[in-house]
C-alpha cells in the first residue's frame, strides 16, 4: 500500500497572520510549512504523522506532495529524519493562483 501526505498549501492566511503580529512571538515561523510547526510538546506536527506511519510499517512507499516554494523546507526534513528525499513531489505551483490554474489544466 501506498501513502500518499498532502503538504502542498500555500499558507497565504497563516502567513498574513504571522506578518501582522505585533508580538514578535511567531517572526520566526514566517515562510514554515504549516506541517513542519511546532505541534504538541514543541514537535513538527509531520514528525508526528512520520512516527505513526514507520510505527504501524503498513505501507510500501509514502510519497509528500509540496509545492514550488515549500519544496526546501520538506527537502530538509526528509534529510534530517531519514526518509527519501526522491519521494517528495514538487507540483510546480508557488501562489494558490497558479495552484488553480494548474488545477484546471488538469
Amino acid at each position: 500500500m501506498i501513502c500518499i501526505i498532502l503538504v502542498a498549501g500555500h499558507g497565504a492566511q497563516l502567513e498574513r497572520e504571522i506578518k501582522e503580529d505585533k508580538s514578535g512571538h511567531y517572526f520566526d515561523l514566517q515562510g514554515v510549512p504549516k506541517a513542519l510547526l511546532p505541534g504538541v510538546g514543541g514537535t513538527k506536527i509531520l514528525d508526528l504523522w512520520w512516527e505513526a506511519i514507520n510505527t504501524r510499517r503498513q505501507f510500501v512507499n509514502v510519497y509528500l506532495v509540496t509545492n514550488a516554494d515549500k519544496y526546501k523546507y520538506y527537502e530538509r526534513w526528509a534529510t534530517a529524519n531519514d526518509f527519501p528525499v526522491e519521494n517528495i513531489i514538487n507540483d510546480g505551483t508557488t501562489t494558490h493562483e497558479t495552484r488553480t490554474r494548474k488545477l484546471k489544466t488538469m
